[in-house]
């Protein structure tokens, strides 16, 4: 029986690059095929092109969309709706092809011929990958010769996974996808990248037989402007998720999911969250925006358990890069201090030009660790420069003595703040608030040896009373000597953090008093703070 088999093209403004696609098509070495090929809203010849070819070669199917649904998304369907081509497929298997690739003469014979050998349920072949740039620089992505259950791939998951991350180059069984259609695109809303991985995956679960051939039979190029090098959504994050998730689910599906094969699906993870990264230094957004897409990375759990068990720095210098680039653009607000890791990176910045930790990158950098958003602790690595230069020594040595995990403090701003503060009494209330903490009735321990000095703590409320004497008098010079006095033995004391910031406020210095407010604010649900903040931003 000779089998047709459907080539699916969805096009838009691609007059550069359809005829060499379509001469790969029409001229496939197996006649029975249909191609189906959806104008996605095209402003260029590309319709007109692909109607020369209708003339000539009556196998071609050309269905109009008036304008792009991705991206100019119609909520109502009307002018610009999504299309779902598989109604107009003839075929008995189908494959997809993008406008810009090309298919090898052979492609459709090779697949189809093992496809009905073996009757297999998906047939796939490898890809060649070239950029527009350098059409020379060639790399192949090429699964291992394979014919069996599905199942059987998870002995050598990893060789088989990258030609299972697209459509295209392979051929479905058109029955096993009407069969399966609902289950096949149940993904969420937000699933805008890595939507062909979804797909065949869920075809990997339902696919009785799969067959592979070790040869590469397509040509993908990648486009200056292609969609993924360039296309940045706020939830691009949670695809990656989302992928990891169905991953693991196959395997657990097929008994798979190995330490090794666990390892490799946290790998992929972990290079699509720096895939994210690198887009995000090239797309023109707010950098708010940019600052909270960086800090659902950084705090992302599985991103996180993947770098445990990854040797690898890549992740870290490519954020620093991009927030170095962040922290050089003249356009960045004050109100970026709001942002944990903009206070991280700010911290490190000054504590490089100023060769020293002083008290402003002291406040931000423990902030940053501190803050109720930063749930994986990020910045950790830089723990050591920072406890050796502000953390007193006998608080330290006291933690030593202990046995206690200084780090753990960074889980309890306001135990932290009192420690710095030398506030011991206020830990105490604390401790008999929170029985069931097991850390702080440690540290509860521990304080009870050491002596509280009545006299400097009368000392500091004196010296508090004559900050605020001194605004009120305007006199900022006396103010200002009486505050240095305090900032390097008290900086996270609530009521410092706030005369700092007024102080920044009354000279305007807006970028410090905004560093210093966001920063209380990390340790403080400070009602002052945030008053005076709104006048800082005015």
């Amino acid at each position: 029986m000779n089998y047709k088999v459907t080539i699916i093209t969805i096009a838009y403004n691609a007059e550069k690059y359809i005829h060499a696609c379509a001469k790969s098509v029409l001229n496939q070495s197996y006649n029975n095929i249909q191609w189906l090929v959806l104008d996605n809203g095209c402003t260029d010849y590309t319709r007109k092109i692909i109607e020369k070819y209708i003339k000539k070669d009556k196998r071609i199917k050309l269905i109009v969309n008036q304008k792009n649904y991705v991206i100019f998304p119609d909520e109502n369907q009307t002018i610009n709706k999504w299309i779902d081509m598989m109604q107009f497929v003839e075929g008995e298997y189908f494959t997809t092809l993008d406008s810009d690739d090309t298919l090898d003469r052979n492609f459709i014979k090779k697949l189809i011929d093992a496809a009905l050998d073996n009757d297999a349920d998906i047939a796939a072949a490898g890809t060649t990958m070239f950029k527009e740039k350098y059409p020379m620089s060639k790399g192949e992505r090429i699964p291992p010769a394979f014919c069996g259950s599905p199942k059987e791939m998870t002995t050598n998951f990893s060789a088989f996974y990258g030609s299972f991350r697209t459509l295209w180059g392979k051929l479905f069984k058109v029955a096993i996808y009407f069969k399966h259609k609902k289950y096949l695109h149940d993904a969420p809303g937000y699933l805008m990248n890595g939507i062909d991985t979804f797909f065949c995956l869920r075809f990997l679960s339902v696919a009785q037989k799969v067959v592979c051939l070790n040869e590469s039979l397509h040509s993908y190029m990648i486009r200056n402007d292609s969609i993924y090098s360039s296309n940045f959504h706020s939830e691009r994050w949670k695809c990656y998720d989302l992928l990891y998730f169905e991953a693991r689910r196959l395997l657990e599906l097929w008994n798979g999911l190995t330490p090794s094969n666990h390892c490799f699906i946290l790998s992929v993870h972990y290079y699509s969250m720096i895939d994210c990264i690198r887009v995000l230094l090239n797309v023109n957004i707010a950098i708010e925006d940019k600052l909270q897409f960086i800090q659902n990375i950084v705090t992302n759990k599985i991103l996180q358990y993947g770098l445990a068990q990854l040797n690898d720095r890549t992740l870290h210098d490519e954020i620093s890069r991009l927030m170095l680039d962040i922290l050089s653009n003249d356009d960045t607000s004050e109100i970026c201090y709001k942002y944990f890791i903009y206070r991280l990176y700010k911290a490190n910045q000054i504590k490089i030009s100023d060769q020293m930790v002083g008290p402003l990158c002291t406040i931000l950098y423990f902030s940053a660790l501190c803050d109720k958003d930063n749930s994986t602790l990020w910045g950790m690595e830089y723990f050591k420069e920072y406890e050796s230069n502000a953390i007193p020594k006998w608080m330290i040595n006291l933690f030593a003595k202990y046995n206690l995990n200084i780090i753990n403090l960074m889980n309890y701003p306001s135990i932290f703040c009192a420690l710095m503060n030398g506030d011991f009494q206020y830990i105490q209330e604390i401790g008999k608030n929170v029985l069931d903490d097991k850390y702080i009735q440690q540290i509860n321990s521990a304080i009870k040896s050491l002596t509280i000095n009545q006299a400097n703590y009368n000392a500091i409320l004196q010296i508090k009373h004559s900050i605020l004497v001194n605004f009120e008098k305007d006199n900022l010079e006396a103010a200002l000597n009486e505050l240095q006095k305090i900032i390097a033995i008290r900086i996270f004391d609530e009521d410092v953090i706030y005369f700092i910031t007024y102080f920044n406020m009354l000279i305007g210095n807006r970028d410090n008093g905004n560093a210093y407010a966001y920063s209380g604010l990390a340790f403080y649900d400070s009602r002052p703070i945030r008053k005076l903040l709104v006048k800082v931003s005015g």
